[in-house]
């Protein structure tokens, strides 16, 4: 390692490296760091660094496909080009039946998820995706269903006129098995009030996760994304956001 690391020209990437390397974790002010100056190569090698001393040489994919059931959206985020009104010409949804025949199209394929999420469309409620749910379930019971962001729940949820907790639950007694992470990746609530200031996301998502753990809810998967947010705002307000998030979380009772 002492070979290696004097080829890091940077004095702070070389101590990071070195506190990864010795299975230290790093403060969120040295993440900025190396999103900010680390070479890709080298933030590799750390990554495969952690991956490895958590999972030895092992990597684990699963063969899924992917169901979208409406663009039609009642948000309006301006970094989203895929949501139309339900007036829109170009809109468009599937019924059950469109979506189950897409179900069977992957019949004896070895396929073993479906991940389905779309936009958030203003009639259909919990009942009518919990339906869906149970009906793939009927049909082919060994799949695991991934499903809906965090936002369609919240809207989902909402109409029916239930809690997040009661939500859950009840998404998982239809047959529900984990939850995507997509959908409310805008965690700085001054991001999120530039484009798309219409959306419930740090306290609903970490609701989301919080409840997500109790009671044999469906195990929640989050993914960061500050694609789309680099467009309008800087890298130091992306980071105070995901920072925001986990201490959001980290407050409560997981």
């Amino acid at each position: 390692m002492t070979g290696f690391l004097s080829q890091i020209s940077d004095n702070d990437i070389r101590q990071i490296y070195s506190k990864v390397s010795e299975g230290i974790r790093i403060s969120p002010e040295e993440g900025l760091l190396l999103y900010k100056k680390c070479d890709l190569p080298l933030l590799g090698i750390m990554a495969s660094m952690v991956r490895r001393r958590k999972n030895g040489n092992l990597a684990f994919f699963n063969r899924n496909f992917h169901i979208e059931p409406t663009n039609k959206c009642v948000y309006n985020c301006r970094f989203c080009s895929y949501h139309k009104p339900a007036w829109d010409p170009e809109s468009w949804e599937y019924s059950q039946e469109q979506m189950l025949d897409i179900v069977r199209q992957f019949d004896n394929k070895a396929v073993t998820e479906v991940h389905i999420v779309g936009g958030v469309h203003p009639a259909y409620d919990l009942h009518y995706y919990g339906m869906l749910i149970r009906n793939i379930k009927q049909h082919r019971p060994s799949l695991h269903i991934k499903a809906f962001s965090a936002i369609e729940l919240d809207y989902m949820i909402s109409k029916a006129g239930l809690s997040i907790e009661e939500g859950l639950v009840q998404l998982k007694e239809y047959g529900l098995d984990s939850i995507p992470g997509g959908g409310a990746e805008i965690f700085d609530e001054r991001i999120r009030e530039k484009i798309c200031d219409e959306k419930s996301v740090l306290t609903l998502l970490s609701d989301i996760i919080k409840k997500n753990n109790i009671k044999a809810t469906p195990t929640c998967f989050i993914r960061y994304s500050a694609t789309d947010v680099k467009k309008f705002v800087g890298d130091e307000e992306i980071w105070s956001g995901l920072t925001a998030l986990k201490t959001h979380i980290s407050a409560g009772e997981k």
